[in-house]
């Protein structure tokens, strides 16, 4: 009896053991960088993830992952950080983005 090609194990994206960790160290190193932890802070995933691909490509530990945007989740729910289903792209809790140094100017009131 064999298994079905959707259930076969070769299908299945496996990362050799110093990939994963190239991975989970980038991530670390955004979360502590680009991150702010926080019981009232929530973010999109995909707004997460954009910033974190971005992160990612620069990067000394990046290289071609075949399932970036999955290995991200996991880690992060690994991580301990839980996530509220809001459809396709869940909704991280207790994390967001620093805020960006860059101020935008006020504009001056007219009298």
């Amino acid at each position: 009896m064999s298994i079905p090609p959707a259930q076969h194990p070769a299908n299945i994206h496996t990362l050799p053991v110093h990939e994963d960790r190239r991975l989970s160290h980038a991530l670390k190193n955004f979360l502590e960088q680009q991150c702010v932890k926080g019981a009232d802070y929530s973010i999109p995933d995909k707004h997460l993830f954009r910033y974190f691909r971005e992160f990612w490509m620069q990067a000394p530990e990046c290289f071609d992952h075949p399932a970036l945007l999955g290995q991200f989740r996991v880690e992060l729910a690994q991580r301990g950080f839980l996530s509220a289903s809001t459809g396709k792209h869940p909704r991280w809790l207790g994390l967001t983005l620093r805020q960006q140094d860059k101020k935008r100017p006020q504009k001056k009131e007219r009298r």
